[in-house]
This record gives structure tokens, sequence and C-alpha cells, in this order.
């Protein structure tokens, strides 16, 4: 489990979140929801040990460990962090980059990589569909499958926590279900994931538990079939939305209208 409490977020010196409160129980997944800048990068970032927070705390584990008191190698071991956008200045092959997932749990002065490290990567890479690009350098794949070998990296770190920041964006709609479906069979055996979207109906139909950001806090949580209605979501981007059951699951899904976004309310009574 991961837990944090009146968590406090910064980034670039400006304070973007303050008393956030969440937890992420084993075998859920949580969506993190809001509108562009309201600060999911960042509070994924503080969550994974990447950025120090402001004020609050943030534990992991049955024992409640400081997750900014953990070494490097500790917090690999227990939480896995696919980021929004990652550097690919170096021309490494695809099954490197996976591999870079195995680093916690090298020993000796040298390290390295075993072949029990190669066959994880190799398993990881099957799993998000990728195994094919094993020797591709990551310069001559397209976002899309970089996404995929992200996240195989972090399968490969068997992590029991989950942090993915949009980790959809650049895929195709085939990609979005697989890795969706694998993030649930993944909870399904015990992980906990927590998975920043913009696609709103896409976490309504994964997630068992959603978080909205908006002006820098937490203005509505709860398990999604309570939470994901037409009140919370016009409020919380600015449009007129209507929520309707999906036809497959019955799971609730939102429907935008146009011309109801604030601006064009605003535009329509003449003022500029």
């Amino acid at each position: 489990m991961i837990r944090a409490t009146t968590l406090g977020c910064a980034h670039g010196g400006r304070q973007v979140l303050q008393d956030v409160n969440l937890s992420l129980r084993p075998g859920e997944i949580a969506g993190l929801l809001g509108p562009n800048g309201s600060g999911k990068t960042t509070l994924i970032s503080t969550l994974a040990g990447i950025l120090p927070p402001v004020a609050g705390r943030v534990e992991h584990g049955a024992d409640l460990c400081d997750v900014h008191a953990m070494t490097s190698r500790e917090r690999a071991q227990r939480i896995a962090c696919v980021p929004q956008r990652a550097e690919t200045t170096f021309a490494l092959r695809c099954s490197s980059v996976v591999l870079m997932g195995r680093w916690a749990y090298q020993t000796g002065w040298w390290g390295g990589n075993d072949s029990k490290d190669r066959g994880v990567a190799r398993a990881c890479m099957r799993q998000a569909g990728v195994e094919a690009l094993w020797d591709r350098p990551v310069d001559q794949i397209s976002g899309g499958e970089l996404q995929r070998v992200l996240f195989a990296r972090a399968l490969a770190q068997e992590a029991g926590t989950l942090l993915l920041d949009e980790p959809t964006a650049s895929m195709d709609l085939a990609g979005t279900v697989v890795l969706f479906d694998l993030v649930r069979e993944l909870t399904l055996e015990g992980a906990s994931a927590l998975i920043a979207v913009h696609d709103i109906n896409l976490a309504a139909l994964y997630c068992d538990h959603l978080y909205f950001l908006k002006d820098g806090r937490v203005a509505a949580h709860g398990c999604t079939q309570d939470v994901f209605n037409e009140e919370t979501l016009s409020h919380i981007f600015g449009t007129r939305v209507m929520v309707g059951p999906h036809p497959g699951t019955g799971v609730p899904q939102a429907h935008f209208v146009p011309g109801s976004t604030t601006c064009a309310v605003a535009r329509d009574a003449g003022i500029r």
C-alpha cells in the first residue's frame, strides 16, 4: 500500500498541491484525474520519491516506511514509476532499457545482469507485447512502442506498487486495452496501481477509486460508481457533462456537451 498524509507538493520552486490525503491499497487501481496543470505529474513524482514533499509524508508497505527516507534501491524494489515523458538521447536497445528495471536486485561490485535478469526482462517485454523489439534501438521505435517498453521496465522491477503517468498517451486503442488489462491482472494478484490519465471514460472502466485534482487540492475522491457523476465532472473540468451507463459493462461513462465550457458561456454573454 501507499499512503500520503497532508502532503504538500512543489515543482520548480512553486507549490502545486497542498493537504493531499491519498491511500492506495493492494488489489486496487486508482485513477488520478484533473485538468492540465492540476498537479498530476507532480503528485506522482512525489509519491514515487522523485520529488521531495514540502509538507506531509508518504508511507509505503505494511511497515509504513517513509518513502523519502528509503534508499533508491529500496524504493525501486517497492515502487515502479512510468513517467509521462522519457528521454531517448542514447540509442540503447529496448532490452537494455527494460533491464534497467533489474538494477535494484544486482549484487557484487560490478553488478551486471545475469541470466535470471534477462529472463525476467524478456518475460516482461512479452507481457507488454514488445518482445519483438528486444534488439531494436529505442530511437527507431514509435512513441507508443516506447511507452510499452517503459511499462515493461516497470514490470521488471517486480514492485508491488505501480505509479503510471499518462502511460497510454501515445498508444493506439489496442495497446491501451492491453496495458490496462495487464494492470488489472497485476492488481488481481495483489499489486496496487495509481494511474494519471486524461481519458476519464477509460479511468471509469478500469479504476476502482478516483481522485480529482483542482485548484491545488484533491477536490473529490471516492469509489468510481459514487464520484463519477455529472456534478463532479462538470465542476472539475468546467464544462457540462452528461453521464450514462456503458452499453456493455454498465460502468458510468461521460459525454461532453459542445459549446458548454465556461469560455463558451462567457463568449455568449459578451464577456471578453
